[in-house]
């Protein structure tokens, strides 16, 4: 993509798609125990923070980006807004908030002003599907958005919607803008998923996978 997608973004992945958070690193002087030996908690989803919504799109898409909705407040647990994230829904009138900035997103990011800049490759005809540019924008997006790479089933499946939007509406960026909207409203973006695996150091136990 022309911009990369931002370089910024890589950190935040990093942050947000580790499902570790600092509190899970202070250990108490007077209560030491060796990380092996604590239980920890169980995997939660964290909804995002209205400060890291804004700064996965501003990372991702640019600064430029406005975000037009309004957030469902954040909750604090133990004065902490990250714990509360992992506590809250998503209200009906919060996915009608969540679409509207889905929308008002993806129709600046195909404007005429910034496709150039968003998409790295130009389709063969605009009032018709072009799946291989489709995948290579919603692959990279993708794997920026959700913190980690598509599968390739997923992959499949928003190019496919792609190609059904762009037949619909007779342009190629409006059906890609649909599709893109449709990532923002997904819990693949608006929550991060701690994801956990076998841990080869401890049978028996599991860890937060990368």
């Amino acid at each position: 993509m022309a911009r990369k997608l931002r370089w910024g973004a890589l950190a935040l992945v990093a942050l947000l798609g580790s499902g570790y958070a600092a509190d899970r690193f202070v250990i108490h002087a007077h209560n030491a125990a060796p990380l092996a030996d604590a239980a920890g908690g169980p995997p939660v989803l964290r909804r995002l923070t209205q400060s890291q919504y804004r700064h996965v799109i501003a990372d991702v898409f640019g600064p430029d980006i406005k975000i037009g909705g309004r957030f469902d407040p954040d909750i604090r647990d133990a004065g902490l807004i990250e714990v509360g994230a992992g506590k809250v829904s998503v209200p009906a009138s919060g996915l009608e908030q969540y679409a509207n900035m889905a929308h008002t997103i993806a129709a600046q990011i195909f404007d005429k002003q910034h496709r150039a800049e968003m998409i790295d490759c130009k389709p063969t005809s605009e009032t018709a599907p072009d799946d291989a540019c489709a995948s290579r924008f919603l692959a990279e997006t993708g794997r920026l958005l959700y913190r980690r790479p598509l599968t390739k089933d997923e992959l499949a499946q928003l190019v496919s919607a792609s190609a059904e939007a762009t037949r619909t509406v007779g342009n190629f960026y409006s059906g890609l803008a649909m599709t893109l909207a449709s990532m923002l409203e997904a819990p693949q973006f608006l929550f991060d998923w701690e994801v956990t695996e076998p841990d080869p150091d401890h049978p028996g136990q599991r860890r937060l996978d990368a």
